[in-house]
């Protein structure tokens, strides 16, 4: 292990995920009997996937194809049992703008009222003047608005098409958060329910990992990470906590979902597979997939408890490799640190290598959203502790 920190993680990979889930009160029967809540139905969902990971802009640096876990995410809602005729994958040259434009006014206008739309892109994000484009095979990073996929175009195409339909938008990219305002208009539409979740703020930055897919494609296929009430099922509301503290924990990236009134948030979107449980509690202060901080010749490090014994933890250092997981004693783990500001502190923020003047707005323990003295509010973000110090 390194006697350093690792650094922040600045790559741009987008994944953005618009599920359009059947509200009905279909009762899944479990175990523990019948139950009315709402659940997604995936027989009556029409997808679309669009992975870009290379482009023909030179200007766009490519993903690694190996790996990719856009397909793995494809391979898991068909084993929900979505329908292999109504999914349809773009990947890389075939995902060009116009393509991806037609491709969802197609799928959108084969759902039935009451079914399902799940539209996945994964790719480049970028945001400039305000606004947030995904990048398509053929975008221009030098003119997005005439050759990228624009956010705001998505509230657009799906107004009217999802008319007694239930929208919900999932984004793993830089400047993900802005997925809130298509919320925020189709609300203002009154014509479907909408949720989304993101992995980053509107003005943050985010990583090249699949972190935020793997997430989906645990909360979809059963994993029993999110089921923090041990129901046995993953609602939405649990499905945001997990992306919450996955992307805020392995990533450094502060997210929260965002929903209409109309949206139930214990719309259930899987039933825990027997086989990939939530752990079960433990005596004692510390849970099985805790994430906090271990002392490791002096310093704290980012790590996660995967397992508990009397007085002794054994621990995974977040962002390396299985090998270095121990068993520590558990003095040498804690929480998270909470910040040293308070809402209206001034203080400097660290981005692309330069400091910057900034007034704390909010703080949620080591994370605080800030805003620039020298620029609008268009660029408040969340940062983390790693990117704050006092202003002197």
């Amino acid at each position: 292990m390194s006697t350093t920190p690792p650094g922040r993680r600045a790559a741009s990979l987008v994944a953005l995920v618009i599920l359009t889930i059947f509200g009905g009160t279909g009762g899944a029967r479990t175990a523990r009997g019948a139950d009315a809540r709402p659940s997604w139905n995936p027989a009556t969902t029409w997808a679309l996937l669009v992975g870009v990971l290379e482009w023909k802009n030179p200007g766009l640096g490519s993903f690694p194809q190996a790996g990719r876990v856009d397909r793995v995410l494809e391979k898991t809602l068909l084993a929900r049992g979505v329908p292999r005729t109504q999914l349809t994958f773009l990947e890389d040259a075939a995902a060009t703008l116009d393509g991806c434009r037609s491709a969802l006014v197609k799928t959108a206008d084969a759902v039935p009222e009451g079914g399902t739309l799940l539209v996945y892109y994964a790719g480049h994000g970028v945001r400039s003047k305000g606004r947030t484009w995904f990048m398509p095979y053929d975008a221009d990073t030098s003119d997005p608005g005439k050759t990228a996929w624009a956010v705001d175009e998505l509230a657009d195409a799906l107004g009217t098409r999802t008319k007694g339909r239930t929208v919900l938008l999932f984004a793993d990219c830089c400047h993900s958060g802005a997925l809130d305002a298509v919320v925020t208009r189709l609300d203002a539409a009154g014509t479907a329910a909408a949720a989304c979740l993101s992995s980053a703020s509107v003005a943050s930055q985010s990583t090249g990992r699949w972190t935020f897919t793997e997430a989906l494609v645990s909360i979809f296929g059963g994993g029993g990470a999110a089921d923090t009430d041990e129901d046995g099922f993953v609602d939405f509301a649990e499905a945001d906590g997990l992306v919450h503290r996955e992307m805020r924990y392995r990533e450094e990236q502060w997210t929260k979902g965002a929903r209409t009134a109309a949206f139930p948030s214990a719309l259930r979107l899987s039933t825990v597979d027997p086989a990939h449980p939530r752990a079960a509690r433990v005596a004692g202060p510390w849970q099985i997939g805790d994430f906090g901080q271990i002392e490791w010749r002096g310093s704290w490090w980012p790590g996660r408890v995967l397992a508990v014994e009397p007085a002794k933890l054994r621990v995974h250092y977040v962002g390396y490799g299985d090998r270095g997981d121990q068993w520590v004693e558990a003095t040498r783990f804690r929480a998270v640190p909470a910040l040293p500001f308070d809402a209206d502190a001034n203080v400097r923020v660290e981005w692309k290598g330069a400091w910057y003047p900034a007034k704390v707005l909010r703080v949620d323990v080591e994370f605080a959203l800030v805003h620039y003295d020298d620029f609008d509010a268009s660029s408040d973000e969340w940062v983390p502790a790693s990117r704050l110090r006092a202003k002197k």
